[in-house]
């Protein structure tokens, strides 16, 4: 049986004044993401551009 990861993750802007809380199973996947989002006002990390991961916590 394969044991799956999963991860709650908080981001944030490069002025450190918003925070997004977020969840995925692939984390580093999922940081990437958000930085090839930024800019893009149709999500709220792309408009605060939230790509700066500062925790995370691991779940199986």
């Amino acid at each position: 049986m394969k044991i799956h990861s999963y991860y709650t993750y908080i981001t944030t802007n490069p002025a450190k004044k918003v925070l997004y809380t977020g969840m995925t199973n692939d984390l580093e996947q999922r940081v990437i993401e958000h930085y090839l989002n930024r800019g893009q006002h149709k999500t709220f990390v792309g408009r605060y551009y939230c790509y700066l991961l500062v925790y995370y916590e691991e779940y199986q």
